[in-house]
């Protein structure tokens, strides 16, 4: 049963990934309100802001909780196979 809710935990997280991409695309992406707020904020960087806070918003942070997620249920599969080979071993 453990594995099954690793993958449903992996197929959750990257459907729930690609859903915030498109929405940080919509929301913040260049173009829209939000954006040009960004940019026009000269003080702390103005258009070169903007383009980073896009790119982390819509591109890093959505794979990463992917990334993060795979890594999670490789450790965990890691750990039952050791568990279940020292098992066999006693």
């Amino acid at each position: 049963m453990s594995r099954i809710s690793n993958l449903v935990a992996i197929g959750v997280v990257t459907v729930v990934a690609i859903f915030g991409r498109r929405m940080a695309a919509q929301i913040i992406g260049p173009g829209t309100a939000m954006y040009q707020m960004a940019a026009d904020a000269s003080t702390f960087g103005g258009p070169e802001l903007a383009a980073t806070m896009f790119e982390a918003f819509a591109v890093w942070v959505p794979w990463l909780s992917v990334i993060g997620v795979i890594a999670a249920a490789i450790y965990q599969e890691f750990t039952r196979q050791r568990v279940t080979q020292q098992r066999r071993i006693r």
